[in-house]
Order: C-alpha cells, then structure tokens, then sequence
C-alpha cells in the first residue's frame, strides 16, 4: 500500500523537478560564459521528463539548444561546455547524436522533428521543454514554429507520424512488452505481478518498467489530441495550443476543461488517476534499479484494470 495519495505523489514530484532544473540551470551557467548580447540569441531547454516535470530518481537531463542564426557557426564552443556539466552523462541519444540544436533561423530545420530526422516526429519536445539558460523568449519563438509547422503542409505527415505510433505504445501496455531491434523485451508482467528495470549489456536494450507501455501511451494520446487540434476548425487553435502547460496531466486537464476532448470529464480525470498510478510505479522501479534491483513488484490486478481503463477510454475522442 501507498501512504501518499496520487494528488500528493505528483505534488512531490512536480515540486522536486522543479528544485532539480533549478539545480541544473545553476550548474550550466557555472560552464557556459558568453558576453550579454550572445545570452540574447540563446535558449538551452530540458525537454521530456524534465520538461513535464514527471522526472524520477535515474532519469538524465535531455536538453535541446535553441539559437538564432547570429550565432550560427559559434555553438560548438557551446555544446562542449554542456559536456563539462554532465548531466546527461552517458545517455544513448546524446552519445549518438550529441546534443540537438535549433537554428531559429534555418529554413531546412523542422522543429517537429528530434535532430531534424523526419522519422523522429516529436513536437512535444519543444512544446513541453522548460528553460534552463538564456533567452526564454526563444523557446516562445520555437513554440511558436511548432505551432505553424502542425497547422501547414508539413501538418499532415506530423499527425499521419504521431498516430502511427498508437498500435505500438498500446501493444506494449496490453503486453507488457515491446519489440527493440526485432528481439522482444519484457518490460513487466501483468500476470506475476513484477516489473523489470535494467540494462542489457549483451543486447544493449534498455528494460524501463512501465515506461514504454502505459506512460507513453498515454502520452501519445495527448500528442495525437495536440495534432488532431492542430489540424481542425477550432477557433483560436493556434492559441490554445501555445497555452498548453507542459506536465501530461495537466495537459489533460486543459482539454477537459476547455472541452476538447470528445471524452466525458469524469473519464479523463480517470485518465489522469491512472496515468500517475503508473507514473509512480515507474518511479519505484527506478529507485529499486538504483539501490540494485532489477524487478520491483506491484498489485497485478489493479493495474490490468487500468490498463484496460486506458485502452477503452482513449479509444475515443481527439485523443483516439
């Protein structure tokens, strides 16, 4: 049994986010010095769990430098300060890619896509990211090419992306597990009771707990209403989607509360309940994962309960 409530839980955690991008902010500005005029044209941002402020007790800081073209050739400099903070310290994406940027100005750059790759469409990078350094008048200029990027011709491909990615996240959540590299992995056991948390050096997957079920899911969802809104005759869309907030669940409030889901009330704030029940026991897993566990346990038929909530309910809707 839990002792704190979900509406405590996600106080705590979105409080704690909160102190740790602070933390963060202060680290980056002890390693990035640059005269007052480049501050201008610059905007380094936390995107994912960072950005919705759901992060937990491993996850690594993902940040995404945001620039204008006044600095174009002068970020490497940057981005090798950021080396020196480690916050991110070897995660598989940065280690691939290194650290994504955004050229403000750049006519080749979609800002919907993650390192500019069109099989990576994630417009919630941008929409969700919170400021850590610079210019945040930058990450509004970001948003705001988001916004005309899901509402223009590149409009259709983004939503066509997004949602193809349904089938997948809800595979995994009914399953429990998920295809990586066409080996299956086993992320939890509805059926036992367990949840796994761990690195396989040999495959190199990464096993994350309710992560690549459920939480994506229900983040895709909201994506999928994002682009959907994006795409319709909603009047005054444009602004709506800039006023989003960045943490899932109250993104799904403000589409229950502005009442554009096509989803009664009471069934998202189900929608939300179960969201954040996962949402902690993800956090469990990493915790458990950090003091050396490889599985954590969890109340099997509680969550095949809503699981199959979560299945039945965004079956409906803008978040369908």
């Amino acid at each position: 049994m839990h002792s704190l409530s979900l509406g405590a839980f996600w106080s705590m955690t979105k409080k704690a986010n909160e102190v740790n991008l602070a933390h963060a902010s202060q680290r980056i500005s002890e390693n990035v010095l640059l005269p007052p005029k480049s501050m201008r044209q610059i905007c380094i941002i936390a995107t994912g769990s960072d950005g919705r402020k759901e992060k937990g007790h491993a996850s690594l800081v993902e940040p995404i430098v945001i620039h204008t073209g006044k600095l174009h050739g002068k970020i490497a400099p940057i981005t090798l300060s950021l080396d020196h903070v480690r916050l991110w310290k070897n995660d598989p994406l940065m280690m691939r890619y290194g650290v994504e940027i955004k050229d403000l100005d750049s006519k080749d750059s979609v800002f919907s896509y993650a390192y500019n790759d069109p099989l990576r469409v994630f417009p919630q990078r941008i929409l969700e990211g919170a400021v850590l350094f610079g210019n945040p008048e930058l990450l509004e200029q970001a948003r705001v090419k988001i916004i005309f990027e899901l509402c223009g011709s590149e409009g259709p491909r983004i939503r066509d992306r997004v949602s193809s990615l349904r089938r997948t996240y809800k595979r995994d959540m009914l399953t429990g597990r998920q295809v990586w590299k066409k080996m299956e992995i086993t992320n939890f056991d509805l059926e036992a009771g367990e949840a796994y948390y761990f690195d396989d050096k040999e495959s190199g997957a990464m096993v994350r707990s309710f992560k690549n079920g459920p939480l994506r899911f229900v983040q895709n969802a909201v994506a999928r209403a994002i682009v959907k809104l994006a795409g319709s005759n909603v009047l005054g869309k444009e602004m709506l989607i800039a006023e989003l907030p960045s943490p899932t669940v109250e993104k799904i409030e403000f589409f229950r509360d502005f009442g554009l889901s096509g989803i009664p009330a009471a069934q998202l704030d189900e929608v939300t309940d179960c969201y954040l029940h996962f949402l902690r026991l993800y956090h469990e897993s990493e915790l458990g994962h950090k003091v050396g566990l490889t599985t954590t346990w969890f109340d099997a038929p509680a969550a095949k309960e809503r699981i199959n909530a979560l299945g039945e309910i965004l079956s409906e809707g803008i978040m369908k």
